[in-house]
């Protein structure tokens, strides 16, 4: 009967060994000269992308399309290697930009550091979630139940696709990359705020990062692209019903009223 036990226990503990080495993510390579480092990540990966529903109309039984969210796996970097880019070549972040290419060409959406120190461990992804401009300008607009600006946009088909023409795909760090970061960028959030993707969202979604100092505000290394983009394929506008004639003060499902200044 001991025996019997032991075999159970030593199979548990080869399985969590597995489970343990099949879900740690590869760590990236770093090599070093006196005044240049080179970081190959481990293949880069846009891993989900999510269709977030609306639930509308006057009684919420309606479905139409908020937004998408993007999930991005983010490089993980060997202790040491961390150590000496922080020590040597101030970096302590990373700069990740979100592009869509649309109708109107190629616009950047989002572009948000990522601390690589602060916490108990590097952050292992980044998630950017886009909205129509109905439900990512406030609080209160997200809240409505006849959305406005006339959104009534379902997202078809989307779909995580190889990307072309990604170029250098390691990170080169030292004083020939090293240069100012014009623009403004956001902190990184474990819960992101929503970002404004306009009234439509159709286009295709790339992300590209770099290393970054964030208290200096200066770009340590050049931009490596992910080899994948987002596709959102289609849209389809519906019919809503009991939208057609509405009024802001009674649209907010909070109680949320216009003044009225007596026009």
């Amino acid at each position: 009967m001991p025996c019997h036990r032991t075999s159970k226990l030593s199979y548990f503990i080869v399985f969590l060994l597995l489970v343990t080495l099949f879900s740690c993510q590869k760590k990236s390579t770093m090599t070093s000269q006196k005044s240049r480092s080179e970081v190959e990540p481990a293949p880069l990966e846009i891993s989900k992308v999510n269709v977030l529903d609306w639930q509308v109309g006057p009684s919420l039984k309606q479905t139409i399309s908020r937004g998408i969210s993007i999930l991005v796996e983010l490089p993980l970097l060997e202790t040491d290697d961390l150590q000496k880019l922080v020590a040597d070549r101030k970096v302590n972040a990373w700069l990740v930009q979100l592009h869509r290419r649309g109708t109107s060409g190629m616009e950047l959406l989002a572009r948000t550091a990522v601390p690589l120190t602060g916490y108990k461990s590097q952050m292992k992804t980044i998630s950017f979630p886009v909205q129509y401009a109905a439900s990512a300008i406030s609080m209160r607009r997200a809240d409505m139940r006849c959305p406005s600006f006339d959104h009534r946009y379902s997202i078809g088909e989307t779909e995580i696709a190889l990307a072309s023409n990604t170029g250098l795909n390691k990170f080169i760090v030292g004083p020939s990359q090293d240069k100012p970061q014009r623009g403004r960028f956001n902190l990184f959030q474990v819960r992101p705020e929503s970002i404004n993707g306009g009234h439509r969202l159709q286009g295709d979604y790339r992300v590209e990062l770099a290393l970054f100092d964030r208290k200096d505000k200066r770009l340590r290394s050049n931009f490596v692209s992910y080899p994948q983009i987002v596709k959102v394929r289609s849209e389809t506008k519906k019919f809503l019903e009991g939208c057609q004639q509405y009024k802001e003060n009674d649209n907010a499902r909070g109680g949320y009223e216009d003044f009225d200044f007596g026009n």
